[in-house]
């Protein structure tokens, strides 16, 4: 299906909290019509990103613009503080990915990182300020300031 559309232009959580900005960017090496964007934020920013992009496109704008648009428009978007650091602990990262998204899975939490179940585990457990309240199925994450 990749390979019939006309282009794609995938936008990504940001670089700083996650490894999927550097996997897509590797992949998209394989096809001509993929273009890469790291959306600067987590969450909500990069829903935010997304939609202004799909409005982008939907008025016919060029992919060209359309990237340089989100490039220009992202710095403007403050919804966390993955931009504001340039290098996060494993459990920073953790932690902003929760207070975006307090029903975060383990699943996406391993994404943030880049790192193993096993890892996200630990530092959940081993954090003084990572807290769930709740089953695994209908719980939720909480932040102790």
């Amino acid at each position: 299906q990749l390979t019939k559309a006309q282009y794609i232009i995938h936008i990504t959580m940001a670089n700083k909290v996650s490894k999927g900005y550097a996997n897509a960017l590797e992949a998209s090496k394989t096809f001509e019509n993929v273009r890469v964007v790291d959306s600067g934020h987590l969450s909500c920013g990069m829903g935010f990103v997304v939609l202004r992009a799909a409005e982008y496109a939907a008025s016919g704008m060029s992919v060209d613009d359309i990237v340089k648009k989100i490039e220009s428009i992202k710095s403007y978007v403050k919804t966390s503080k993955a931009q504001e650091k340039d290098s996060l602990s494993d459990e920073e990262k953790i932690i902003l990915a929760i207070k975006n998204n307090p029903n975060i899975t383990t699943a996406e939490m391993m994404q943030v990182i880049g790192k193993s179940r096993r890892t996200v585990t630990r530092i959940n457990v081993n954090s003084s300020k990572i807290i769930r309240k709740g089953t695994s199925f209908d719980g939720h994450w909480e932040i102790k300031e």
